[in-house]
């Protein structure tokens, strides 16, 4: 057959470019992407402003780059830019960021330009202007006298580069432009963190960006746990990732909510190109948990692996070959329980005698109940030859994934199950309790330094025993209800963090 392709099947540009407006940036992100082209503009200083300008807000990203032509504006403004793009080293990737990442947070968007030695370009993207003509056009000539001031106002005297100015900003999610700032300054503090360390500047509402390090690679209490180039071939990609394993210091209280020891800070950062793309996954490589809130990893990749990564535009989101997982969780699987081990060790208390006696009744009674009572399904283990060899042992430290019961199995009650209390050091900003299954075993850890624990188990438990059995019963029935989730699910993971985060912080502040 002789198949003409003659249909025009251009999509509705008004449709189009409505739905363009809600994909997965957010505020923050998407500044991140004008940044990234900034930095593949070869600009050495990025200025970002955050401000209100006849009492609406605006948002400026303006750089030092090499500055765009007429040709190479043209390019930038289109949807699927056909500018050329390095995947060794540049930071963008399908040519898409200036338009998507724009349209998440404006609906129009200016762009001022200019090479070393060119004329100020100016160009101009807005949605109610694709609407009303139903396709998609944009502004591409001469600036006004009025874009001249802004462009000299803002470039603090470069004779060259680009400027973006984003305008009806109907989409920003923090309308507090000051709280706004602030966060976007730990997002691109932490996400360029190796770029600002190679000397380009990021300034934002004129103040200095410094970097921030999750791993804090160079502090002196810092554990480097290991450090190499792990070589990778898979198809038709073969290079290397960097990996970088450390542990943070016990006492790692920098002031800095991103660096803190927290489940939310806990895990593996991702790096494309030396560019941060995630922060603080688990990639199902382990299970999140309070013992290793101080361990970090960092995944350094080349664009090499874009497709293995799976990286989108967005640079947030990923879908990493199961290939890539499976040699990533082999080198990494054994070190991360080392760590937990040690850590385990580390900040284990002992519970006094008297209290231990109350836990234990606690735990018989339970183990009593337990057929009547909704717990986590049984674990459904896989095992290695060698492992089937002692299928009795549930003694191990590392928790069992756990997988969602039947309804039926819900409505039924659990498994006959044996529970442990035990108590550990977390710190006074620490979470309440961690709960893990092992085997059959439900083993609920107290934060020894938390008030609620001093309090209601240490004082008031001595005077009567009955305050323990009844915080002992509510931990319990609040643990089974958390282990009952998909364990190996980061989102519901950070769900039950941030319940149990909340809860904590109130509790702490109303028993101070």
């Amino acid at each position: 057959m002789n198949e003409q392709f003659e249909f025009s099947s251009a999509p509705n540009a008004s449709k189009l470019i409505e739905s363009l407006r809600h994909l997965s940036y957010t505020n923050y992100s998407a500044i991140a992407d004008l940044v990234d082209n900034s930095l593949d503009a070869e600009a050495s200083v990025v200025n970002i402003l955050i401000r209100t300008r006849d009492k609406e807000p605006e948002i400026i990203i303006a750089d030092n780059g090499i500055g765009m032509d007429r040709a190479i504006l043209g390019e930038a403004i289109k949807l699927g830019s056909l500018t050329e793009k390095n995947e060794d080293s540049d930071l963008g990737r399908f040519g898409m960021g200036l338009c998507t990442a724009t349209l998440s947070i404006c609906r129009r968007t200016i762009v001022l330009s200019k090479t070393d030695g060119g004329d100020l370009l100016k160009a101009i993207n807005d949605v109610d202007e694709v609407i009303a003509q139903k396709k998609f056009v944009s502004y591409l000539g001469k600036p006004n006298p009025d874009d001249v001031a802004l462009f000299n106002e803002v470039m603090n005297g470069a004779a060259h580069g680009t400027v973006i100015l984003l305008q009806n900003c109907d989409k920003l999610t923090n309308k507090n432009l000051s709280a706004l700032g602030g966060k976007l300054g730990k997002e691109l503090s932490r996400v360029f963190r190796y770029f600002i360390d190679a000397g380009k500047k990021i300034n934002l509402n004129g103040k200095l960006l410094n970097a921030v390090d999750p791993l804090e690679w160079n502090a002196p209490s810092t554990t480097q746990f290991d450090e190499t180039d792990l070589e990778i071939e898979i198809g038709d990609v073969s290079d290397s990732v960097h990996v970088k394993v450390a542990v943070l210091a016990d006492d790692s209280a920098s002031g800095d909510k991103q660096i803190a020891a927290s489940m939310s800070n806990q895990g593996i950062y991702v790096l494309r190109n030396n560019r941060e793309i995630l922060d603080g996954e688990s990639l199902g490589i382990f299970v999140k948990h309070n013992s290793l809130n101080r361990l970090r990893v960092e995944l350094a990749f080349s664009g090499k692996f874009d497709k293995l990564i799976g990286v989108n535009f967005t640079k947030k989101n990923v879908n990493f070959d199961q290939a890539l997982l499976d040699k990533l969780s082999s080198y990494l699987s054994g070190q991360i329980k080392t760590i937990r081990n040690r850590i385990q060790k580390e900040i284990t208390t002992e519970t006094p005698d008297d209290i231990h006696d109350i836990h234990s009744d606690v735990s018989n009674e339970i183990r009593k109940k337990s057929k009547l009572l909704m717990t986590p399904s049984a674990p459904k283990e896989t095992r290695s030859k060698a492992e089937e060899t002692d299928q009795n042992d549930t003694t191990s430290d590392s928790p069992t994934k756990t997988r969602n019961p039947s309804p039926e199995r819900q409505q039924q009650g659990g498994f006959s199950a044996d529970c442990e209390f035990k108590s550990a050091n977390m710190g006074m900003h620490g979470v309440i309790y961690e709960a893990e299954q092992v085997g059959r075993k439900i083993i609920i850890t107290y934060n020894s330094d938390h008030p609620f624990y001093s309090r209601f188990i240490l004082e008031q438990g001595r005077n009567d025993r009955r305050v323990v059995i009844g915080v002992d019963y509510l931990i319990y029935s609040l643990a089974c209800a958390e282990l009952k989730q998909n364990v190996e699910d980061d989102e519901v993971n950070e769900l039950i963090g941030n319940f149990k985060t909340v809860m904590s912080v109130n509790l702490r502040t109303l028993l101070a």
